[in-house]
């Protein structure tokens, strides 16, 4: 991808500069097409990077657009102005993309698609879906609007998480540096008060802390990097191997019910957003089912959507089954028949969300003391051998 800067005579015969991004064969049939002289260009190298066009750059854009259109501005027109007043490189970059497809006759959603490749982003499916829908219905800024609150109530349960786990994290951190800390500099120095032949008379507990202190004295550092290593290895392993990962805690009871209650509060809260987007509720069961990760889920939803095909009501297949609470196929079943079901999965999206942050919130809340009782056993421990090889030293001397 280039970056064309090219001077041409505009309409009026004068002699302009402007700038046009993408390939040189692009450029060239741009010449053509409008019939331009030019007198002079430059080419520059465009490097996108991944991850440096991010999600808020997207939501932002997003946010703007709807605005722009929905004081009756074309969509070309809404790009041009949003591409003027875009001070961030990576977002002029994915705006003209944008434009460039609209020009070239795609609709707005497929354009929005071959920008978010070019550009490295990968975008929520719903959010693509919901546009896509929007425009086929001629609905494109309410399709906007409900991708946007579908966005915005990601980004608070992300945050409700990000919030709830981020003093636990820095408190144990703080205390495994602490324990490096007392291993690396104070166990070491104690070990060295005492003569072989002492030493070995040392009281069990003494004898085991100062050991490790002296085994680990002069490797600390290595140790600290291994250590790091393997965390590093952990956080790779997990991102890269999600599924997997995912298997494994689906197999442990409670955290099973936990990932069930998120991903329920998302699968449910999605639904209802397509649901006001004009789908048909067998069609956005298809939509909805290549985003479950949770395989039980994954499972009863396929069945679902072929059982709606075939007449029968959602509500029942959930009273079937065993993962679905209900209390919550009640509501389904009340959403039913009063014909005001996208906004009963919105609300038991939400519910299901906030009772998921409530039981996220109190497992934190017992996990910060048992790490303070932890770390304090672990300092008790040292202390008292280093006391009991101190006193063990005084009746060696005494001796």
């Amino acid at each position: 991808m280039k970056k064309i800067i090219y001077e041409s005579a505009d309409s009026m015969g004068n002699i302009v500069k402007r700038v046009f991004i993408g390939e040189s064969s692009e450029f060239q049939k741009y010449i053509k097409k409008n019939n331009l002289y030019i007198y002079s260009l430059k080419e520059e190298d465009i490097k996108i990077e991944k991850g440096k066009f991010k999600h808020k750059d997207f939501r932002d854009f997003l946010e703007e657009f709807l605005y722009l259109i929905q004081s009756g501005m074309p969509i070309d027109q809404a790009l041009k102005n949003l591409y003027r007043v875009a001070s961030k490189a990576e977002t002029k970059f994915f705006i003209d993309r944008v434009l460039s497809g609209i020009k070239d006759g795609n609709p707005f959603s497929q354009s929005l698609e071959n920008a978010f490749a070019e550009v490295n982003y990968e975008a929520d499916s719903l959010v693509k879906s919901l546009i896509a829908i929007g425009e086929e219905i001629g609905e494109l800024d309410l399709s906007i609007q409900r991708a946007l609150e579908h966005m915005k109530y990601q980004e608070d349960i992300s945050s409700q998480i990000s919030q709830a786990i981020r003093y636990p994290i820095f408190l144990l951190s703080m205390s495994i540096l602490m324990i490096f800390f007392v291993f690396w500099f104070v166990v070491p120095k104690f070990s060295k008060m005492f003569t072989p032949e002492e030493f070995e008379k040392l009281p069990s507990l003494s004898h085991a802390i100062l050991s490790i202190g002296k085994s680990l004295d002069g490797n600390m550092g290595i140790v600290f990097l291994s250590f790091l290593g393997i965390v590093g290895l952990i956080w790779f392993s997990v991102k890269k191997y999600k599924k997997f990962w995912l298997s494994l805690v689906t197999k442990i009871g409670f955290f099973n019910k936990l990932m069930l209650k998120i991903e329920l509060s998302y699968i449910f809260r999605s639904l209802g957003v397509m649901l006001q987007g004009g789908l048909k509720i067998d069609r956005a069961l298809a939509r909805v089912i290549p985003l479950i990760t949770h395989p039980e889920l994954k499972n009863l939803f396929a069945i679902a959507r072929d059982e709606i095909r075939k007449g029968e009501k959602l509500s029942k297949i959930f009273f079937d089954s065993d993962v679905i609470a209900p209390n919550v196929a009640s509501l389904i079943s009340v959403g039913e028949n009063s014909a005001n079901l996208e906004k009963i999965f919105i609300s038991v999206g939400d519910k299901l969300g906030a009772e998921f942050n409530a039981q996220v919130r109190k497992i934190l809340s017992f996990l910060e003391p048992l790490i303070i009782i932890f770390v304090g056993i672990v300092i008790a421990v040292i202390v008292v051998s280093i006391m009991l090889a101190v006193v063990s030293l005084t009746d060696l001397t005494d001796m």
